[in-house]
């Protein structure tokens, strides 16, 4: 079975982020705490914790980092996951009883306990939450995004916790209180959170495999035990051998270390899950490699740490812990050595290198040497020189450490780092040095400001000269933040395909898992939004995913209607379903009128929110058919469409049904579904050249030219039976203009063009705009208008260019009479207008087209008799001009266009024998047509944000839910509102 892999890179920074919350959160609470509760409370206080530690270590007897290790192995088995995690945790569950149990004999023989009592007893809840939480699944589950939030809102809530309840030094309790409680709630959380991954319990002794996970614990305990020897000795033996002032002193630049520490070691158990699985294959090369990039990234980031800390260590203190705590100055400049030391030490040679290798007996004995000479070192200094000898020891035995591990290392890892790189972070480290030392020196009075300034600037100067200098770990960063930055998109088709894809598979599952919960709102948002994407896309011109989607929502609705559908008789009546409901181009005129002509009783559905057009279709037809609306005041709603469509279709019971309608309906595609049988379903084919959902819920496609038919077989797998062929008449008005114009239409001259503007888009020659130049330079007479709306920005170019000559409108009822009154009329290019090139012909206006491959073949009747279509740039240039300069021959070729344009009668008959006979009186080819470079140009075209904007409707905001991210999609779309505004 093949491992899921998870991006090492994401994950990396999640940990970051999560360990930045749990060093920035503690230290500005412990800097508020500190200068409230005073040096010997804080000593007080991280005794206890020392102290409590030694016993958590007992109850998690080394199990974390080896569980990690062992469930990634089996993650991809959820049986076997939920055995080694049941295991694993029961060892941890008995041992956590046995801890307790040692820890309350301690309180009751050593006396010397008595001051901390009770403060031991609050944080010692945190032993058996810990191991309820059970975090070390979730790291194996490489889950670090949950780990990142889950651990920044509970750090958050600690911090308003500190700052609302700690007012005074008596407050202690309080503050240890809450500190402790932000750990128990974290993995009370956890423990509902990790159930996603398996289920553990609790097993008897006799099934812990203690045979399997003994000896690797049993040496992960004595590592661990030594480590927190290591790192609680030196606190532990002030507290009994010095002053609890000490202590204070101490423990706070420990924290200050140990935070700093954490923050580099955050990719640690980032990388674990994945290394041992690599040293599991034995794969070296990867290793290696990977290995390489850690350490240098360690040093990337712990290079200036340790800078930062020696030369600001006096406004580090000054700020966390006040005036007070001068006296943890030195021992943080010494404890910058050890976190250097550990940093190639301990941290990446032995939690990276040793454990995920299953060295962990070797790094036992190597903690084991440094703890046992620490403690020595503590015994005989700590008495005379208090928290300074502490951090001394500390740091000479973090670099024995780190030695002994080097010696010991396996001989197959060969860390080699990339001189560039490392010469690149020495140059960056240089200037740090100075910008550090030169605010230090300005502003030496004022600590906060040193801070505020020098830490900044240091971080922005630092990376600023490893991007100048080429590291190679700035570049990846900066690339991998360009990529996944909020407001950066996909440029490349590879980029493109990958990101749809991956948006298209996230709102299938949520579609799959609502109709599983019977969510169809929820489902229906997620279909549209998909069908927008692949209509945009438009590389694809069937989903049969989405296709088996409906028909599946389809058949779990039909309940409702039990009883109706089963009482469905047809009574021989007509209903139009029109989802555009929006004032056209007379395509749905046009069928009304010729269903009326053959006598039929025609149901007209329509959208009660365009009130403008309902008024205009009422006027016009109430009294020859029936208006039904589909939406009520929660038009906003897809299952309320849905259930106003099917109540219209129950209460008519129509024998035929025409479904014209957006590419993206799913509220009309589930509810003619749920008649399949009961009513012949025809669709009404506008979008013949894109992708369109609705090839399962109907029984017959009409077209009007070859790219459907050649579409709709070849790629929708639709049978030719039931490609049925069906040309339009048009429906238009003779109205004059409804508003003044710049120039006198029926006196000028003048080229008309219009459409969606994305049609004359997407080539790279550019065409359609290279034609609209060569007329306007050389026929000076000549204007350009053009009716449309979208991306104007080459148009935009030809008006600034032709001020008084080029003009752009948006689409107006009167286009008729536009076009009727025009010279030429000039077809978009590479995509053209099929509608606007027939309201041309039939205008007598000769439709200027630009062929691309076979697009617009078959749009007027014996169009290859016309002479309308060019092969070649050239020589639509050379016809044009002629057209222009010579009235004779323009006028001769117009008389071509007679008869080009089916007519209403024909059209009429056709509906008749479609609805009666399910055929019309001519039939498609069926040839292939390639549309390879069609799709091209869509890609070309296609912008990944503008296409998630068009998905961010009223309607889709359920899908938030269950996909966060496309609130800032949301927060776009208002942002340009308001703008708009």
């Amino acid at each position: 079975m093949t491992m899921k892999t998870k991006n090492v890179k994401t994950n990396i920074i999640f940990n970051i982020l999560k360990t930045l919350s749990s060093i920035l959160f503690p230290l500005i609470t412990f800097a508020y705490a500190s200068r409230i509760l005073a040096p010997t409370n804080i000593g007080i206080i991280n005794f206890s914790i020392s102290y409590v530690n030694y016993f958590s270590l007992i109850a998690a007897l080394g199990i974390s980092t080896y569980a990690i290790r062992e469930c990634a192995k089996v993650r991809e088995d959820k049986n076997k996951l939920s055995l080694v995690a049941s295991e694993l945790f029961s060892v941890n569950f008995y041992m956590t009883i046995i801890a307790y149990v040692f820890l309350a004999l301690s309180l009751i023989i050593f006396r010397q306990l008595d001051e901390y009592r009770n403060i031991i007893l609050i944080n010692c809840s945190i032993i058996l939450f810990t191991t309820i939480g059970a975090d070390w699944l979730n790291s194996a589950e490489e889950d670090f995004k949950y780990i990142s939030l889950r651990t920044l809102f509970f750090q958050t809530l600690t911090a308003i916790a500190v700052f609302i309840f700690i007012k005074r030094p008596e407050h202690f309790y309080i503050y240890v209180i809450i500190t402790t409680s932000s750990n128990i709630l974290t993995n009370v959380f956890n423990f509902f959170y990790r159930r996603k991954y398996c289920s553990i319990r609790v097993l008897p002794p006799s099934k812990l495999n203690l045979k399997k996970h003994g000896k690797p614990i049993l040496f992960m305990f004595v590592m661990l035990l030594s480590q927190t020897i290591f790192s609680n000795a030196d606190i532990t033996m002030l507290g009994l051998m010095h002053s609890n002032a000490e202590v204070g002193y101490y423990s706070t630049a420990l924290k200050i270390e140990v935070l700093v520490s954490q923050f580099i070691s955050s990719i640690v158990f980032v990388v674990l899950p994945k290394l041992s699985i690599l040293f599991n294959e034995n794969n070296y090369e990867k290793i290696n490699k990977t290995l390489s990039k850690i350490l240098t990234l360690f040093l990337l980031l712990g290079i200036p740490c340790f800078i930062g800390i020696q030369i600001l260590s006096e406004e580090i203190i000054m700020l966390v812990g006040g005036s007070e705590f001068a006296g943890s100055v030195m021992p943080l400049r010494i404890l910058a050595f050890s976190f250097l030391f550990s940093l190639v030490g301990g941290s990446f040679l032995g939690n990276i290198v040793f454990l995920s290798s299953g060295r962990e007996n070797k790094y036992m004995i190597i903690c084991c040497i440094a703890t046992a000479v620490n403690v020595a070192a503590n015994a005989i200094f700590i008495p005379k020189y208090g928290a300074v000898a502490a951090a001394s020891s500390t740091a000479a035995c973090s670099f024995l450490m780190m030695v002994l591990l080097i010696l010991m290392c396996d001989k197959k890892v060969k860390v080699k780092l990339n001189i560039k790189s490392i010469i690149s972070i020495i140059v960056a480290s240089s200037f740090l040095v100075g910008s550090t030392i030169t605010f230090k020196y300005l502003l030496k009075d004022n600590y906060i400001i040193v801070i505020c300034l020098a830490i900044p600037t240091g971080i922005i100067l630092y990376f600023l000269v490893l991007f100048f200098c080429k590291n190679e770990l700035m570049l990846e960063g900066i690339s991998y933040v360009k990529k996944h930055l909020m407001f950066i998109y996909p440029n490349t088709k590879e980029d493109k395909n990958k990101k749809v894809i991956k948006t298209i598979n996230s709102y299938k599952k949520i579609m799959n898992k609502s109709i599983k919960n019977n969510n169809y709102e929820k489902a229906m948002a997620a279909i549209n939004s998909c069908a927008l994407l692949l209509y945009d896309f438009n590389q694809t011109y069937v989903d049969y995913e989405l296709e088996e989607a409906v028909v599946r929502m389809a058949n779990k609705l039909k309940d409702k209607y039990n009883q109706q559908l089963q009482n469905y008789v047809s009574n021989g009546s007509i209903l139009l379903y029109d989802g555009f409901s929006i004032p056209d181009r007379g395509v749905v005129k046009m069928y009304l009128n010729a269903l009326i002509k053959n006598n039929y009783k025609v149901i007209y559905v329509i959208d009660s929110s365009n009130k403008k057009y309902l008024k205009e279709i009422e006027t016009e037809y109430s009294k020859m058919i029936t208006i039904e609306s589909f939406t009520t005041k929660d038009k906003d709603k897809y299952l309320k469409c849905f259930e106003n469509i099917t109540n219209i279709i129950l209460k008519h019971k129509p024998s035929s049904m025409f479904f014209y309608t957006t590419p993206f309906d799913p509220s009309a595609c589930t509810s003619f579904a749920m008649f399949d049988g009961l009513t012949k379903r025809y669709l009404i084919d506008l979008t013949d050249h894109a992708y369109w959902l609705g090839v399962n819920c109907n029984d017959y496609f009409c077209g009007s030219r070859e790219m459907s038919a050649s579409n709709q077989h070849f790629r929708r797998m639709i049978p030719k039976e039931k490609c049925i062929k069906l040309g339009v008449n048009l429906i238009f008005n003779d109205k004059k203009l409804d508003v003044p114009f710049p120039f006198d239409l029926e006196n000028n001259r003048y080229i008309f063009s219009g459409g969606s503007l994305y049609k004359t888009l997407g080539d790279p020659q550019n065409t359609y705009y290279k034609i609209v130049k060569h007329i306007l330079d050389n026929h000076q007479d000549i204007y350009f208008l053009y009716a449309g709306q979208g991306d104007d920005s080459e148009l935009k170019k030809i008006i600034k260019e032709y001020p008084s000559r080029a003009f752009h409108i948006m689409e107006r009822s009167d286009f008729y009479y536009m076009i009727s009154h025009a010279t030429l009329y000039l077809n978009t290019y590479p995509m053209f207008g099929g509608m606007m090139m027939k309201y041309a012909a039939n205008a007598k206006v000769i439709p200027i087209t630009l062929k691309h491959d076979n697009d617009s073949d078959g749009l007027l009747i014996d169009q290859s008799k016309r002479k309308i279509e060019y092969t070649s740039y050239e020589d639509l240039i050379e016809d044009v001009d002629k057209l222009l300069d010579d009235d004779n021959y323009r006028k001769s070729r117009e008389v071509l266009l007679e008869g080009s344009v089916i007519t209403e009668l024909r059209f009429v008959n056709n509906i008749k024998t479609l609805i009666e006979e399910q055929k019309t009186d001519y039939e498609h080819e069926f040839v292939k047509i390639d549309t390879s470079q069609f799709i091209n140009e869509y890609y070309i075209r296609f912008n990944y944000k503008e296409a998630m904007l068009m998905t961010t409707n009223k309607k889709n905001v359920i899908l938030i839910s269950s996909k966060p991210s496309l609130v800032k999609y949301y927060i776009i779309k208002i942002i340009k509102k308001i703008r708009g505004k």
